[in-house]
């Protein structure tokens, strides 16, 4: 048996609306990511070779500064997420730029 057209009508206005951004999870817009892979590139080249990969990894620093992690875990954090591939290992004034470029790009 087929759905009758007012059947069908309400499944498709049921349907769930798209999420709304978390605020504890800001994303770069086209701006604020040119400056983010600028800022990342300026402290290790590896770091802004995969664009998508960068964003992706400085989100999840912005959700742990937004969760409110004290500074030296945010840090180490970051230095984890941020370490191996084309960036290589990264010293902790390192990690400690990466937050900086995160926060003064979009994280704010």
């Amino acid at each position: 048996m087929q759905p009758s057209p007012s059947t069908s009508r309400s499944i498709v206005s049921e349907a769930p609306q798209k999420a709304q951004a978390d605020p504890k999870r800001p994303e770069p817009d086209a701006g604020q990511t040119k400056t983010l892979i600028a800022d990342l590139g300026a402290i290790n080249p590896g770091l802004a070779q995969k664009e998508d990969r960068a964003v992706r990894r400085s989100v999840n620093t912005c959700s742990d500064i937004k969760a409110g992690l004290p500074a030296e875990k945010v840090q180490h954090n970051a230095r984890l997420r941020f370490s191996g591939g084309t960036a290589g290992s990264l010293t902790d004034e390192q990690a400690r730029k990466i937050v900086e470029a995160v926060k003064g790009s979009f994280c704010h």
